[in-house]
């Protein structure tokens, strides 16, 4: 079956991911499907390819449609949340902590290696 299938059944209003990536790194965004034409979908104010999901028009770094699936969902939310630590443990002054509280980091750390 064609991977793209589905692409065939979204009409105004359903949600899909849309993945954006520059250099290296990328994102998803879930938007609805703003108008539906022969050849092309508009999602938020750009076109994409009613075959493929891809960009229209974008050869450099071009966005793509992907299913807006519950599983999708929440691999997006994890790598958020997960950005969202790993940014706060940087600022920590892990210096200023207690011999204690660094232990107790490490036990944890070590049990989920």
């Amino acid at each position: 079956m064609n991977e793209n299938a589905w692409l065939n059944d979204l009409k105004v209003g359903d949600e899909v991911a849309v993945w954006t990536s520059s250099y290296g790194s990328g994102y998803y965004e879930f938007r609805k499907i703003d108008k539906v034409h022969k050849a092309h979908f508009v999602v938020g104010g750009s076109k994409y390819r009613r075959d493929s999901g891809r960009q229209a028009g974008e050869t450099w770094h071009p966005a793509y449609l992907r299913q807006a699936t519950d599983e999708l969902k929440a691999e997006v939310a994890t790598t958020k949340r997960v950005n969202i630590l790993g940014r706060k443990f940087e600022g920590i002054q892990w210096r200023g902590l207690s011999l204690e509280t660094l232990e107790a980091i490490d036990a944890i750390l070590s049990a989920k290696q």
